[in-house]
């Protein structure tokens, strides 16, 4: 049997507790499946341009221990590459850099005019480590 076909696509609602459906499409399977593709897309490109705003807006928190903020950059590029977008080390690197509180300046400046070559948080990790010394949380 032909005819046309039709989808009701569901989707959460966060904060509702429920679903909101909605009539995507009416038509020959190759119309319905464009329609879905564009539809999906769109949320696609969404979701990239959120993260890559994540990564421009990236700031270290005042308590915020100096790992965990790394880790929130690579978390950062790992879900960008997820969604097919290539960030490059150096950008997560740039990215952290330029997020890192007034403490890290001096320390931020040496590694920038002493690098040669692609900055990678490999390289400015255990360089970053040292301005707060072992344990960052310890006062005196």
């Amino acid at each position: 049997m032909k005819g046309p076909l039709g989808v009701c696509v569901q989707q959460h609602v966060p904060g509702s507790g429920g679903f909101a459906s909605a009539a995507v499409a009416k038509g020959d399977g190759d119309g319905l499946l464009q329609q879905l593709e564009r539809v999906y897309q769109a949320k696609s490109n969404a979701r990239k341009l959120e993260l890559r705003m994540q990564l421009s807006q990236l700031k270290m928190g005042a308590t915020e221990p100096l790992t965990k903020y790394v880790s929130r950059a690579k978390e950062i590029q790992a879900q960008l590459r997820a969604a097919g977008q290539d960030v490059a080390d150096t950008e997560i690197a740039w990215s952290v850099m330029s997020g890192l509180p007034s403490a890290y300046a001096t320390m931020a400046t040496v590694i920038t005019a002493t690098t040669d070559g692609d900055l990678s948080l490999d390289d400015i990790l255990p360089k970053l480590l040292t301005v707060m010394g072992p344990n960052p949380r310890c006062t005196n």
